[in-house]
């Protein structure tokens, strides 16, 4: 079974936050990948693989995997989820958890008063 560490992430956008896939234990070790929902629940043929290049993984002592994903949050992600598969020579495990994402947006104070006008003659 494939668990990743949280349900639900509230997260301002551009912030970081990792997140943590293990494995059970298995000869061989398992692989896994990480992944963003296309927002169809109802297949995953769709959903785009999130690039090894922000992953840290680790086989441990008793050859179950940790994966750590550096998860950079941004708009165009938002009420999508985040999930993790494994993999060895038998069939591939999804996780049952899925990280649902809502990222939020900072306000931005506008202040006029500072906004100098030119004109160009």
């Amino acid at each position: 079974m494939v668990r990743p560490n949280a349900q639900n992430l509230v997260i301002k956008d551009g912030d970081f936050r990792t997140l943590k896939c293990v494995t059970c234990p298995g000869k061989p070790s398992a692989i896994i990948h990480w992944f963003k929902d296309s927002g169809t629940p109802e297949t995953t043929a769709y959903d785009t693989e999130i690039s090894v290049s922000y992953t840290y993984v680790t086989v441990l002592a008793d050859t179950s995997v940790k994966s750590i994903l550096y998860y950079k949050a941004a708009q165009r992600d938002n009420t999508m989820s985040i999930y993790c598969t494994a993999s060895n020579v038998g069939k591939k495990l999804s996780s049952d958890n899925r990280i649902k994402l809502d990222i939020i947006r900072e306000k931005i104070a506008h202040d006029y008063s500072l906004v100098n006008i030119f004109i160009l003659r």
